[in-house]
């Protein structure tokens, strides 16, 4: 049997996993997304459901509007069966790192306790009823280190003096570091190289936990800076897990190949099968494929569809938005969703969005849209990349009728295109994009039941090589814009997307 890589495709970076049992369950970044840190849950280690987030209004009232590629990084997920509960460990850019806890990875989960540590990419490690503390350090030091200490995971605080465990390679951008306690060893994994095109990950051990700690002479164990297929990019952040079977498996992010060379996806989790091999961890080839071999005739399951009629009070889980908005912002009453444009801003208009992960690179969105009744607002569907690289589709009112619109930014480009069609004077308007590797195409519902192809767009401008911190990926979804001096809000009835 074979399987496809990424197991969890489209913007899902930074994945740390845990075991209890049968059950595998997993941590993604969140960045600036809230609610924060996403989680899924699987039995074969293939097929994930998302159960939740670990930040919500309810346990993190205090998360702030963070830049696209700050806000929520890097978190680790353990379970300790000390007390048979779940801990996640976590940065937060501009706050620190904190610990929280949960009885069940669903939630609901604790209020987060902060940690006086300093670094970034907090990790923990339970064994013999204590639990240690690991974290990279690299402030006010001449060279950058793996730190650790045993501490208090309930109270955040630390018990004993920080010490260093390891230096790296001198790769760079020491991070992301997992230890584990194997047999006789004990490993620290540790991302270097930037999480760019060099990205790898590296591996020291030590048969004492504060060390010495020996590098492993293969280093790097993971990396594809050196794949001349160029299908998979950027491969590295690992955590590792050993099966219910006794088998062994790294997740790590990747990026797979777009128009250029980083894709509009952003960073997705990939699995990638290992063994060890004289103490120490051994992967063919030293690099993720798109396609592996699965020792057990598990059966992955592809494609899938999201949805919302905007029926149900609470939310789905795939919704996310850039920050917290206030609770004015969106409200959901018998098939209605309206959206008040009132906390993001451009030079001239406000405008609110809510958005899901772009699920991978074919799909196709669609969003029924209430006709405006003013020409101060405009209601369509958007995607998201970061406040400078942005598409949106959306219609207004203009004169007696309607027109759709086009807007794209792209850096210090902007484009308005006026889409030169009629468009039926209904009370909804049903607007579509489809995806694909190279482009987007932007599509309207008529009234005969057609679908008119309004505008296509390449995919090049959401590229993670465009941008600054290429950490985030595309997102997709509602969107409404207004004038400063206008009161209209978006009005939208039902969202599907299928990929």
């Amino acid at each position: 049997m074979k399987y496809q890589n990424p197991i969890l495709r489209g913007f899902h970076p930074d994945p740390s996993i845990c075991r209890n049992g049968k059950d595998y369950y997993l941590a993604t970044s969140t960045f600036c997304y809230f609610p924060g840190i996403a989680l899924y849950h699987s039995t074969d280690l293939l097929n994930w459901k998302r159960i939740g987030y670990a930040l919500t209004n309810e346990n993190f009232p205090e998360f702030f509007a963070a830049d696209e590629s700050g806000g929520i990084w890097a978190p680790t997920i353990r379970f300790n069966p000390y007390n048979d509960m779940y801990y996640i460990a976590v940065a937060i850019e501009g706050a620190g790192n904190c610990i929280l806890h949960a009885k069940n990875p669903e939630g609901p989960w604790s209020k987060p306790v902060w940690v006086h540590s300093g670094g970034i990419d907090p990790s923990l490690l339970f064994e013999n009823g204590e639990c240690i503390y690991c974290v990279n350090a690299w402030e006010n030091r001449e060279k950058p280190a793996i730190v650790a200490a045993r501490i208090n995971p309930d109270t955040g605080e630390i018990l004993e003096p920080l010490r260093d465990l390891w230096n790296g390679t001198g790769g760079g951008w020491l991070e992301a570091p997992h230890l584990y306690h194997i047999g006789q060893y004990y490993y620290v994994f540790a991302a270097e190289g930037g999480t760019g095109m060099g990205h790898m990950e590296n591996v020291a051990r030590s048969v004492k936990l504060y060390g010495p700690y020996e590098t492993c002479p293969a280093n790097p164990v993971l990396t594809n800076r050196n794949d001349t297929a160029k299908k998979i990019h950027c491969t590295g952040h690992a955590d590792i897990i050993q099966d219910i079977d006794g088998k062994w498996w790294m997740v790590h992010l990747g990026v797979r190949s777009g128009v250029l060379d980083l894709s509009q996806l952003g960073r997705e989790t990939f699995l990638t099968p290992f063994s060890f091999s004289e103490g120490w961890p051994c992967l063919k080839g030293k690099m993720a494929r798109l396609e592996e071999e699965c020792p057990t005739a598990v059966r992955q399951y592809k494609g899938g569809m999201l949805e919302d009629d905007f029926t149900e009070e609470t939310f789905p889980s795939f919704w996310q938005t850039v920050g917290r908005p206030s609770r004015d912002v969106f409200k959901r009453e018998n098939g209605l969703l309206t959206v008040n444009p009132s906390r993001r801003h451009t030079d001239t208009s406000s405008y609110e969005m809510l958005l899901t992960v772009q699920p991978d690179f074919d799909f196709e969105l669609m969003a029924e849209v209430g006709a405006p009744e003013t020409n101060t607002v405009v209601s369509g569907v958007i995607l998201y990349n970061t406040c400078s690289f942005w598409c949106f589709f959306g219609v207004r009112k203009e004169d007696e009728g309607l027109e759709a619109v086009l807007w794209r930014k792209a850096g210090d480009f902007f484009e308005e295109r006026v889409i030169e069609k009629e468009i039926p004077q209904t009370g909804k308007q049903a607007l579509f994009i489809k995806g694909s590797r190279e482009e987007y195409r932007f599509e309207i519902l008529q009234s005969d039941s057609t679908r008119y192809e309004a505008a296509r767009i390449s995919s090049w401008m959401f590229s993670g090589s465009l941008q600054k911190r290429p950490f985030t990926g595309t997102m997709a979804g509602v969107c409404a814009f207004r004038e400063e001096n206008g009161t209209e809000k978006g009005k939208f009835s039902k969202f599907k997307i299928c990929y």
